[in-house]
């Protein structure tokens, strides 16, 4: 099976937790693919912090808030985040310091793919950076 070790930028784990997303259909049936094809699911910390933000803001209960991020973050592996990481972010090319921090997270992972709808954001990678329908419609056999 290729692409085993799957990094979901923050976008697509914001989108998946938004039903009122554009992004939301999308996002929840590559999660359901990944799942499916029993993929090895990467996000960073900050991805975590980042999609508890929306979640926090889509519901006024913050049990239930912390109820569906819990049952959709078990499914999920992190990826650490190092003192380096922050040190290369600061170094890099990137113009977002979190995709950085989210690149190098990812690098250190070990990941085989970057998943994100911000392709351009990862220009230049040295780990192959798709779409989410882009990656479903390779690797849908």
């Amino acid at each position: 099976m290729e692409n085993k070790n799957v990094f979901l930028d923050a976008n697509i784990v914001i989108d998946f937790f938004q039903a009122s997303s554009t992004g939301n259909a999308l996002a929840a049936s590559l999660v359901n693919f990944l799942l499916l094809s029993k993929r090895k699911i990467i996000v960073s910390p900050v991805t975590f912090a980042i999609s508890c933000y929306f979640l926090k803001k889509s519901y006024s209960n913050l049990k239930v808030a912390k109820k569906i991020a819990q049952k959709v973050f078990s499914h999920f592996t992190f990826s650490e985040h190092l003192q380096s990481d922050v040190t290369k972010s600061l170094k890099s090319y990137f113009i977002d310091l979190e995709d950085a921090l989210q690149y190098h997270s990812a690098l250190n992972a070990g990941v085989d793919v970057i998943i994100t709808e911000n392709y351009h954001d990862y220009f230049p990678s040295k780990v192959k950076v798709m779409y989410p329908f882009e990656f479903m419609c390779l690797y849908n056999t």
